[in-house]
């Protein structure tokens, strides 16, 4: 949750005082994709990260029944 907090804290703050966000992270030359910055990976990391730890606790509730 805090990676997610981080990340949207982080663009927040950016759209505050410069009116925009500012990507810098570009991997185009490896892969076709947009430019992103590391507010953005917190705040997709820390969502997988959630979404694993709800199919690992739906997987550990099965096996008790």
């Amino acid at each position: 949750m805090c990676l997610i907090i981080a990340g949207g804290l982080g663009n927040l703050i950016d759209r505050i005082f410069r009116g925009y966000v500012i990507d810098y992270i570009d991997i185009n030359p490896l892969f076709k994709y947009p430019v992103f910055n590391i507010a953005d990976v917190c705040v997709t990391i820390g969502c997988a990260i959630i979404v694993i730890q709800l199919i690992i606790n739906v997987i550990k509730e099965r096996k008790k029944l």
